[in-house]
């Protein structure tokens, strides 16, 4: 147990260089890449840096996945011609559909075939399903389909699969889509068969010091975020601690005494029983 995973965040256009540093790798939102020139310009630098990117294609912020033209757009304008690895696009996916999924997925893989994309950019598809099983067969049928990037969403209770400890594939990098809190990341990296090669991404630091809140109080929720928001001091002083509680959780030694060998996801409300409250 105790795998560390790599963090990446949802972080406001003017703070990603100064909170990027609590990130193993970049999470950007391809509406905002198109709508927000100094947006576009932070990515694209982090690329050229050799640091790995991955592109969600917005359909949380927007309602709906942006179609297939602006996710290209997107993608050449953070990639700078496409002459820099690391760019991974997320494909669109059907909240516990595991079959629309699966379609939409592969139609996404088969568009960008037929586009002259970059061969350095990856697609990561994610898995969805209505229990568990569905959620293994969709996960086994993308490793049949050769995808080395592969989602493992929020929206459906991940941590009752992470509890049957399903035999991930070791050559596939995975990525969690969204956070419930520090319990959630203390209780996966000190109890649940983590797969191997894992990073995750959340905006929950941001939205807890919109809250007037740390992170270890902030409850589940807080709304869509603002990618042009300016903080007040306090603010940005809490958002700052959120960021290192939440590193802090990713990377250090997490003993069993930090957290329950149970953990049921949150409902409608959720309140981390531990964190850190001050950190650098």
């Amino acid at each position: 147990m105790n795998t560390e995973i790599d963090l990446s965040m949802e972080i406001p256009t003017r703070y990603i260089e100064r909170f990027g540093v609590f990130e193993d790798l970049g999470f950007c939102i391809a509406p905002y890449v198109l709508s927000d020139g100094e947006y576009a310009y932070q990515y694209s630098q982090r690329l050229m840096a050799g640091q790995n990117v991955i592109m969600d294609n917005g359909a949380y912020e927007l309602g709906g996945a942006i179609d297939i033209k602006a996710i290209l757009e997107a993608a050449e304008r953070i990639n700078c011609g496409w002459a820099f690895p690391g760019l991974i696009i997320i494909a669109p996916d059907h909240p516990t559909d595991k079959e629309a999924t699966i379609r939409s997925t592969m139609e996404f893989r088969d568009k960008l075939a037929g586009e002259a994309i970059s061969p350095t950019i990856r697609i990561a598809a994610v898995v969805q399903g209505n229990n568990p099983k569905e959620q293994t067969d969709c996960y086994n049928y993308f490793v049949r389909q050769g995808f080395g990037y592969i989602c493992l969403s929020f929206l459906w209770d991940r941590p009752k699969l992470l509890s049957l400890k399903p035999n991930w594939h070791p050559h596939i990098r995975h990525h969690l889509l969204g956070c419930y809190g520090l319990d959630e990341i203390r209780w996966m990296r000190a109890y649940a068969t983590l797969p191997p090669n894992a990073s995750i991404d959340t905006v929950k630091p941001l939205k807890a010091a919109l809250a007037g809140k740390y992170l270890i109080d902030h409850v589940r929720g807080g709304g869509k975020w603002d990618h042009n928001i300016v903080l007040d001091e306090e603010q940005e002083r809490r958002y700052r601690i959120n960021c290192a509680a939440l590193y802090a959780a990713c990377h250090t030694y997490i003993s069993h005494d930090e957290c329950s060998p149970i953990y049921n996801r949150p409902t409608d409300t959720y309140s981390d029983a531990r964190g850190i409250k001050e950190a650098v």
